[in-house]
């Protein structure tokens, strides 16, 4: 697939995420970021790999937000039962 429509798919995945939060459509756009900017040097020409690669680099990133970086952004306040409302 030319880089061009990879561009194009990290751009829409991107602009999703302003009107759908939850911080998880980004981290797919990132991934078809990186496989834009992957193809665009050709290092990746057969559609499979990269949509392999697509996948593969979108659950990364999405495992590395999840489990190390969101603990840094993401401040749960603790229950407070005695709490009326």
């Amino acid at each position: 697939m030319p880089y061009y429509v990879w561009f194009a798919i990290s751009a829409i995945l991107i602009a999703l995420e302003i009107v759908m939060p939850g911080f998880v459509i980004f981290w797919f756009g990132i991934g078809a970021f990186l496989t834009a900017f992957i193809s665009l040097f050709k290092l990746i020409r057969d559609v499979e790999f990269q949509f392999l690669f697509f996948f593969v680099s979108s659950t990364i990133f999405l495992l590395i937000w999840f489990f190390w970086i969101k603990k840094y952004f993401v401040k749960e306040k603790p229950l407070d039962i005695d709490d009326p409302s």
